[in-house]
């Protein structure tokens, strides 16, 4: 009886889901499309998800402009890799700290990091305007990679896996006279890395897509990272047909892609195991 009573509720649930992925994946498959059919039918109403007379020509044009979006795409890639290689050291490290360690102060500091997360990022754009100039970094890539390497967000994650952790793993480590440090790198990095990869994942295509920050510190177009160039090219050809800009944009979502499909596992073995606890 309970199985039967159940029936109704898993159907409204696989119908409730399905519905919301075609909702959230329509926009990714029309621009797809879109990116091979002419621009007249483009606007067809209704649209048409599969093109009647495919064509590749947007795609060739945008690859006789690729001598200025490579650059741009090599720059992305440098801040993007950059961003996350560092985030991972450094919130893992004070994840490690704020989880293990005991220390004066140590749950005030963290509240402060965590109230940090509460403070919207264009509150903070003209303190850190200053600090770039001071440092010297303006219309440089290490202005970027200076403000994504730490994240409150991120060591929020990491510690909460950190806390779930057995404490018979910390008191293994001290028999077996490791330090806090060979701890953390021998055996608390090597079983985070399915947060970890969740984290890598979330900064790199936060970093990929951020367009605020390079409107802020880059002004050279050679500096400049994708998202910006490709307003940038928007406004210089203005007169290209539509369908060539979403050609373009479709190029620009391929590391996105590459770095979720080789990450899909981690993503999802990382958010089932990782705790919550306080």
């Amino acid at each position: 009886m309970r199985k039967l009573k159940r029936v109704p509720w898993c159907l409204f649930l696989i119908v409730f889901l399905t519905i919301g992925t075609i909702i959230m994946i329509y926009p990714f498959i029309w621009m797809v499309s879109a990116s091979f059919k002419e621009v007249a039918e483009m606007y067809q109403i209704p649209p048409t998800v599969i093109p009647r007379n495919p064509t590749i020509k947007n795609y060739l044009v945008v690859f006789q402009q690729m001598g200025l979006l490579a650059a741009m795409y090599k720059n992305s890639l440098i801040v993007s890799t950059s961003i996350t290689v560092l985030q991972t050291l450094t919130a893992s490290l004070a994840a490690f700290v704020f989880a293990k360690l005991r220390f004066p102060g140590k749950n005030f500091i963290f509240i402060t990091f965590m109230a940090a997360m509460m403070v919207p990022a264009q509150l903070t754009i003209i303190p850190n305007y200053f600090i770039v100039k001071a440092l010297g970094l303006m219309d440089s890539l290490g202005s970027l990679i200076a403000l994504g390497a730490f994240s409150a967000f991120a060591i929020f994650l990491i510690r909460q896996f950190f806390m779930s952790l057995p404490l018979e793993l910390d008191d293994a480590a001290k028999i077996d006279g490791c330090g806090y440090f060979r701890s953390y790198l021998l055996i608390h990095f090597p079983l985070a890395k399915s947060v970890l990869s969740v984290n890598a994942i979330l900064c790199f295509n936060g970093a990929w897509g951020d367009f605020f920050n390079p409107l802020i510190f880059l002004k050279s177009i050679q500096n400049m990272t994708l998202p910006l160039g490709l307003s940038m090219l928007q406004g210089m050809y203005s007169q290209q047909s539509p369908a060539v800009n979403v050609a373009t944009m479709v190029v620009a979502l391929i590391p996105v892609l590459i770095v979720f499909l080789i990450g899909r596992k981690r993503l999802i073995a990382g958010v089932a195991t990782t705790g919550m606890k306080m």
